[in-house]
């Protein structure tokens, strides 16, 4: 947690750190979400879709795969892959989010397991890629929406960026996250005849928490965290009326 603490204020140490920040975070979830999507293909991915198409729920039922169960109800609202693209945008011209030559060592890693982990439940119908969502999604609804205006007041970001901790619920954030849980452990129970399936996933989680920790510990944070706290309180200033 402390990594994960000092690599986010890192990045408002100033425009060029949030943008790779912001880059390395594109990668993986651009990665995540192709990859869950493979899972879903001719699947319909609309959760009202799912609600109210009954054909739609026998083809996730037939899949036999948590992926589909998880993704199809939640796809919309999580995605962040494009809004990350405009949040990188929105400081830099330099666009270059499909060449991966651009991207970090660590940033590659984590990719990497990504697409193996979706070539694997793809293959198997296990949920690795759960382990990935959980890891990601969880901790952007449960602390990452409050990133917003810090990094908007640190960076002298227009109003309305960054919009990658934006979400358009359907409900208030809590009864929200407590579906998403629900549906997790709905997703689980698919393969809950298979403990070691189950650890797979638990295994993946692990696994993505390590690249993460790579993710926001590979520049220096000690000095770039303290550049982006003063940011943030000289942000705070310089907006107070």
């Amino acid at each position: 947690m402390k990594v994960f603490a000092m690599g986010t204020l890192s990045s408002m140490a100033n425009k060029e750190r949030y943008a790779r920040f912001t880059k390395a975070l594109y990668g993986v979830y651009s990665t995540m979400e192709d990859e869950m999507d493979k899972c879903c293909a001719e699947v319909p991915t609309s959760a009202n879709d799912v609600d109210n198409n009954a054909e739609g729920i026998e083809k996730i039922a037939n899949q036999n795969s948590p992926v589909v169960y998880f993704w199809s109800r939640h796809s919309e609202i999580l995605r962040r892959s494009e809004l990350l693209r405009k949040d990188i945008l929105a400081v830099t011209k330099k666009d270059d989010l499909c060449d991966e030559s651009s991207y970090s060592h660590a940033t590659l890693e984590y990719m990497k397991a990504i697409r193996e982990a979706g070539d694997q439940d793809r293959q198997n119908g296990t949920g690795r890629l759960l382990g990935h969502a959980y890891t990601r999604y969880l901790a952007d609804l449960m602390g990452g929406s409050v990133l917003g205006t810090p990094t908007r007041l640190a960076l002298r970001l227009e109003e309305g960026t960054p919009e990658q901790y934006s979400f358009s619920f359907p409900r208030d954030r809590k009864a929200y996250v407590e579906t998403i849980y629900n549906d997790l452990n709905e997703s689980g129970k698919i393969i809950q005849d298979d403990d070691a399936l189950l650890e797979e996933i638990v295994e993946e989680a692990r696994a993505a928490f390590r690249h993460n920790i790579e993710v926001y510990g590979e520049e220096p944070i000690v000095v770039d965290s303290a550049r982006g706290i003063q940011n943030i309180i000289s942000g705070y200033l310089f907006h107070t009326p």
